[in-house]
């Protein structure tokens, strides 16, 4: 067995995610009461009772998404310690913001370090959104037919942002790019499918969020990663602080190359990936991402509550 663990990032969040192990676990609770406290704001609260919408804040968000995957982790050691060493762990890597969190999890920021950050990076990702930008995903083609539509329009901006799996990429710039870019994809994919944010988000047009970070980023006090992480910007596995700081910078306005670093993960030999956080949606683009020769070998495990902790070895 060759474990890598997965962090979800922004669309996975909803309103009671985490509760259960906040009530169960003695380590889950303490990581939400310490997001709360370097935040100054009862975040949890907002996570368990909140308003729907003010949870969509990418402010609230981001720090959320993290406090609940880190939280599930935490109870894994917690009911599970003594097993951990079982799973070969040899990796992780995070969506987006889940990139923090594979951080956090592997002791290159504490969780008061980590929270800080998300909330700073959540306003100045809010800060450029704007109503004529947007996202779009297209489902059923490819990234070259993809790349080919966009360079026929000359867009204004029009970037690739994320390559999720097989057959499922995501395009974001100005949302008049966005509707030439659609005519031409005309009959050439299943299906597009205009995205509910009003954000560019990891294109170029995110260049003053990524101006207003990079500074926070190099305050922060990264240590060696316990697990090597594979990065969104560099898609390689990086232990060397320099280069963790240098790919956070740039992840704001580069895509997110997720299919093909599961696909670099698939090739070194990885077996089992386990998604810690809410939802499933990392799990499902694993599913479409993995050959089917390969199907019957690797397993893939999503661990959101109570339940998904104590049974995890034996789904495993």
């Amino acid at each position: 067995m060759k474990t890598m663990l997965v962090f979800p990032g922004q669309g996975s969040q909803y309103i009671g995610m985490g509760h259960d192990v906040f009530d169960k676990y003695q380590y889950s609770k303490k990581a939400f009461l310490q997001v709360n406290e370097i935040l100054g704001q009862n975040l949890s609260d907002l996570i368990f009772n909140g308003d729907e919408n003010e949870l969509k804040q990418s402010y609230n968000t981001q720090p959320s998404l993290m406090a609940v995957s880190v939280a599930i982790y935490l109870g894994l050691k917690e009911e599970h310690g003594n097993k951990l060493n079982e799973l070969n762990i040899s990796g992780v890597a995070g969506h987006s913001l889940g990139e923090y969190s594979a951080l956090c999890v592997s002791g290159c920021l504490s969780i008061s370090e980590t929270a800080n950050i998300l909330r700073k990076r959540g306003r100045a990702m809010s800060n450029c959104v704007s109503n004529d930008t947007g996202m779009l995903a297209v489902i059923g083609s490819d990234a070259k037919t993809i790349q080919e539509n966009i360079n026929i329009i000359n867009p204004k901006c029009l970037v690739i942002a994320n390559s999720n799996s097989v057959g499922q990429i995501v395009v974001s710039g100005y949302l008049d790019d966005i509707e030439k870019f659609k005519v031409k994809m005309n009959n050439k994919a299943k299906k597009l499918i205009q995205l509910p944010v009003s954000g560019a988000f990891h294109s170029p047009l995110m260049q003053q969020a990524q101006n207003d970070i990079e500074n926070e980023i190099d305050k922060l006090n990264i240590q060696k990663p316990i697990y090597p992480i594979l990065q969104n910007y560099s898609s390689e596995f990086e232990t060397n602080p320099v280069n963790i700081k240098m790919n956070l910078k740039k992840q704001i306005t580069s895509p997110v190359l997720w299919c093909e670093n599961m696909q670099l993960a698939l090739s070194k030999e990885f077996d089992t990936f386990i998604e810690i956080g809410a939802k499933n949606v990392l799990s499902g683009l694993m599913k479409r991402i993995v050959p089917k020769e390969k199907e019957n070998k690797i397993k893939i495990i999503n661990i959101e509550t109570v339940n998904d902790i104590e049974n995890l070895f034996n789904r495993l």
